[in-house]
């Protein structure tokens, strides 16, 4: 079971640039859940120079932040892009970290205390998100892999993958305070891929796991998704994360097919077996 140090709960950290109608969906929808006994915090980091984000009578989002003064607000006049998150967990109240991208909003009012539930039945190091990759094959040209995500129906049950997407991911935060997960997750030479050394971490430092959960229809992609959207703006976005994959291969890091050996009818097998291998080079 997770070990916390004292302040169960979630804090929600919200990572905004510039997408008004996808923050408004997305902090409508976190207030919107239903979560019985465990407190929430919501943190919103606005990382542009161009918009100040505030109480107001005169936007939805300065209307909704007026309702509810509980929801903070950091603006920041520089964009710290994919890596001022990291800096807000350090301050959360809570032990357990929700991180969301502006652009996902949650569909099911039960979503949040599932996430926070699933977790809790898991490692004091182990992650839970909804935008994984599990690497079925590799070698010193490329890598190839298949996805679990909020997409694919037929992810049923938890899935041990290799990486999860860092803008829809739960974990506690003991994860990233300690000094060698900073040294992956900051990478200044690999400036827009650092985050994605988030979901092997857990193996790679403690022998945890990152899992993909079921999510089919209970989260959405705004559709100011690909607004101001890193893979969409950085042509080495994703050269760079597989480059990033790569080092911590070589560096250690043992890939969820190679740790044990998976029964066929294992959800991890069914995924590799039912899906098609996209492959990069790295």
């Amino acid at each position: 079971m997770t070990v916390l140090a004292g302040r169960p709960g979630v804090t929600v950290i919200v990572t905004s640039y510039e997408r008004m109608l996808a923050l408004y969906d997305n902090l409508s929808s976190l207030l919107n859940q239903q979560m019985g006994d465990v407190p929430v915090e919501i943190i919103v980091v606005n990382n542009s120079e161009n918009v100040t984000l505030r109480p107001s009578m005169w936007t939805r989002v300065g209307r909704l932040l007026r309702q509810h003064p509980e929801i903070k607000v950091i603006n920041s006049r520089h964009n710290w892009r994919i890596y001022f998150r990291f800096g807000v967990a350090y301050f959360a109240y809570y032990d357990t970290i929700f991180l969301l991208d502006d652009d996902v909003h949650l569909l099911d009012d039960t979503m949040l205390i599932d996430i926070y539930n699933t977790l809790m039945g898991l490692g004091r190091y182990d992650i839970v998100s909804c935008w994984n990759m599990l690497w079925a094959e590799w070698d010193d040209n490329q890598l190839s892999h298949v996805s679990a995500t909020l997409f694919d129906p037929d992810v049923t049950m938890l899935i041990q993958t290799d990486t999860c997407g860092p803008g829809i991911c739960m974990f506690n935060r003991d994860l990233v305070m300690d000094a060698r997960a900073q040294n992956h997750l900051i990478t200044w030479n690999i400036p827009d891929a650092g985050d994605y050394a988030l979901g092997l971490l857990p193996h790679f430092l403690w022998g945890g796991a990152t899992y993909a959960m079921p999510a089919f229809k209970r989260l959405a992609f705004s559709k100011e998704h690909k607004k101001h959207a890193l893979h969409e703006k950085e042509p080495n976005f994703v050269s760079d994360r597989m480059r990033l994959f790569k080092e911590m291969l070589h560096n250690g890091y043992t890939p969820v097919i190679r740790r044990e050996e998976f029964l066929d009818d294992s959800p991890e097998m069914q995924l590799i077996r039912r899906m098609d291998l996209k492959s990069n080079r790295w």
